[in-house]
C-alpha cells in the first residue's frame, strides 16, 4: 500500500481536511496510510515539505489546497482532479493510474472536474 504524503500551504485548507496544522513543517496523520504537512506557500516551501514527507516514509505525494478559477464554469467548491499541471511553461502529468481511481471513487455528486490546472507565481 502506498503512503501518501498531503502537501497543503495553509492552515485553512488543513482545516478542509479535518486537521488542525499552525506551523509550517508541522505534520499529522489523516489516515494510516496517509499524512498531511502544512507547507507554507510557494514553490520552495512546498518543495522542502515534499522532501520531509518522502524522508518519513511516504511513496506518493498529493497536493491539496483552494485555488481561484479563471473559467467561468467553475465554481466555489468545485473539485478539481487534473490530467496535467502547467507551471512556468512547462507541462506534468499527474497520475493517470491515481487519477482514474479517484474519478470513480469519488462521489458523482462531487462532480470532478479534469484538464489542465494552470500555476503561476504571479498574476
Amino acid at each position: 500500500m502506498k503512503s501518501v504524503g498531503i502537501i497543503v500551504a495553509l492552515p485553512v485548507e488543513c482545516r478542509s481536511l479535518g486537521v488542525r496544522l499552525r506551523h509550517k513543517g508541522d505534520v499529522a496523520p489523516l489516515s494510516p496510510s496517509a499524512q498531511v504537512i502544512l507547507s507554507g506557500a510557494g514553490p520552495d516551501n512546498a518543495r522542502r515539505a515534499a522532501e520531509t514527507v518522502l524522508e518519513q516514509g511516504a511513496t506518493a505525494l498529493l497536493s491539496w489546497g483552494c485555488c481561484a478559477a479563471l473559467q467561468a464554469d467553475l465554481h466555489a467548491g468545485d473539485l478539481v482532479l487534473p490530467a496535467a499541471l502547467w507551471a512556468e511553461g512547462s507541462i506534468y502529468a499527474t497520475d493517470p493510474t491515481w487519477r482514474e481511481h479517484w474519478l470513480n471513487t469519488l462521489t458523482p455528486a462531487l462532480n470532478p472536474r479534469g484538464g489542465i490546472l494552470a500555476q503561476s507565481s504571479s498574476i
